[in-house]
C-alpha cells in the first residue's frame, strides 16, 4: 500500500502499521463541520437526497456520515470531497473522518 504523506495517509499507514485488516468493510464516519451552527434546514435535505446507501446524524456540533465500506485512501479523499461539495452551499466543509470500531477487528493497541 503506497500512501502520500499527508494527515490522511498517515492515519492509514498507523492503522497498517498496528496489524489493522483492509481486507473486511468497516464502518466509517465522516464529520462535516460548519461556519456557523446548526447549519441551514435545506442541509439535510440535500445530503439525504444525494446521498445514498449512507446513516447521517446530527451530532452535537457536526452532522456524521457514515459508510461501510472497505477503508482506502481515495475513498476517504474522494467522499471528503464530496461531503465539501455537497455541504459548502451552507458553509459546512469536511475534513475529518474515523473509524467506527468493533472490538473483535480492532487490534490490541487500539482498545
Amino acid at each position: 500500500m503506497n500512501l502520500p504523506s499527508d494527515a490522511d495517509g498517515d492515519v492509514l499507514r498507523r492503522l497498517k502499521e498496528s496489524g489493522f485488516s483492509f481486507d473486511q468493510e468497516v464502518e466509517i464516519d465522516f464529520n462535516i463541520d460548519f461556519e456557523t451552527w446548526p447549519p441551514h434546514k435545506d442541509t439535510m435535505k440535500t445530503l439525504k437526497t444525494k446521498l445514498k446507501d449512507v446513516h447521517i446524524s446530527i451530532q452535537e456540533d457536526h452532522i456524521q456520515v457514515t459508510i461501510k465500506d472497505y477503508l482506502t485512501y481515495e475513498l476517504v479523499i474522494d467522499l471528503q470531497k464530496i461531503l465539501t461539495e455537497l455541504a459548502e452551499p451552507y458553509g459546512g466543509y469536511c475534513n475529518s473522518w474515523g473509524l467506527l470500531w468493533n472490538p473483535e477487528i480492532t487490534p490490541p493497541s487500539f482498545r
